[in-house]
């Protein structure tokens, strides 16, 4: 289970830092 948790986290904040790149490039364009 504890390889199960570390890998539901690493997702958890893949999926996090997409979505401010995502945000960001949303209030940057034009």
């Amino acid at each position: 289970m504890n390889y199960f948790s570390a890998i539901i986290n690493g997702l958890q904040q893949l999926f996090n830092v997409i979505n401010s790149e995502n945000i960001l490039r949303h209030y940057h364009l034009p």
